[in-house]
């Protein structure tokens, strides 16, 4: 059952209208047919499919003027390194760096200023990470997406709340390597909330998901919360079915953990995000300056319930809550 779809719809083409004209303002081409490097660690899925879509319809038709590479790289920084340095050798025109931070600071690393890079930042902070100058001008060949994660962990917890009002020990699973702020807004916020927050700090393996949670659930939790982890995002059908089978309510920061059994999700929508880094790609491609392209941070987030789970967990999901979803799974 869709909720507010079509404002949510109009909202999203009204806020990024200026940019997707822009982008269809041609300049002179960086060449006739767009070559982008797509450097990631997991195989082409959904977002992929988004960033695609979306450059169609600004006029770079994968097959016809426009050809991805794509390497699916391994996590550890020399291997990103090395992915990115062969991309930049087999001579694509733009490097999407999506991912990590350790994938920026490796993109960089090997266009060496020469290639314009389009990132999508949703899990650090590409400003305090020193890759740009600021967010309004970030100068140099670099551009992209950011979203402030930290924010967006306590109003997980402030979901929790709604949904869980009897709820009182709550574990976060969070990536030591890339979610300390969030566990540190989030342990800020937990006790005004009225949680005892658990913090389990799962590493960069997103295998030990399932296995996390079903440490929780021996430790006697009433739910657990997602921080936001590009590695958790791949592991989703793994830890949304082990919570299921513990029969603990899973807030997570994607849909997509919503649509495999996930009690609710909120946060940006991912495909969504590579839709808005294919205009990036666009305009850079038609000429402008990547160091002149400010730096946008989305201001619409979703909030996504799966009804289903909720009845299965034998949960009654306040009217109010369930207002205000964008989408309740039936």
């Amino acid at each position: 059952m869709k909720r507010r779809e079509l404002i949510v719809k109009l909202v999203c083409s009204t806020a990024w209208w200026p940019l997707a004209v822009r982008a269809q303002q041609s300049r002179k081409l960086l060449s006739p047919n767009l070559r982008l490097g797509l450097v990631d660690s997991s195989a082409v899925n959904a977002a992929h499919n988004a960033l695609i879509e979306r450059l169609s319809e600004l006029g770079f038709v994968d097959g016809a003027n426009l050809s991805i590479d794509y390497d699916n790289s391994l996590f550890e920084q020399a291997f990103m390194d090395a992915a990115y340095a062969d991309m930049v050798k087999r001579g694509v025109d733009i490097l999407l760096a999506s991912g990590s931070e350790r994938h920026l600071s490796s993109a960089v690393r090997a266009a060496a200023g020469r290639i314009p890079i389009v990132f999508l930042a949703m899990d650090y902070d590409p400003l305090r990470s020193g890759h740009v100058a600021s967010l309004a001008r970030p100068g140099g060949n670099v551009t992209g997406l950011f979203v402030r994660q930290p924010e967006l962990a306590v109003k997980r917890l402030e979901m929790a709340r709604h949904a869980l009002p009897r709820a009182r020990r709550v574990a976060l699973l969070w990536d030591g390597n890339i979610a300390k702020e969030q566990y540190e807004a989030s342990s800020a916020a937990a006790a005004s909330l009225g949680f005892d927050l658990q913090s389990v700090e799962v590493g960069s393996v997103s295998y030990n998901l399932p296995d996390a949670v079903e440490r929780t659930a021996r430790a006697g939790v009433d739910a657990v919360v997602l921080a936001s982890s590009f590695l958790y995002y791949e592991s989703r059908a793994g830890v949304a079915q082990a919570a299921l089978e513990l029969r603990l309510p899973l807030i997570a920061f994607a849909r997509e953990f919503v649509e495999v059994g996930a009690l609710m999700s909120y946060g940006v929508s991912i495909p969504g995000t590579w839709r808005r880094a294919a205009d990036y790609v666009a305009r850079i491609a038609r000429g402008t300056n990547p160091g002149d392209l400010a730096i946008e941070q989305p201001t619409l987030f979703e909030l996504v319930v799966n009804g289903r789970t909720a009845s299965s967990l034998g949960l009654n999901l306040p009217p109010t809550l369930l207002g205000r979803a964008d989408e309740v799974i039936e």
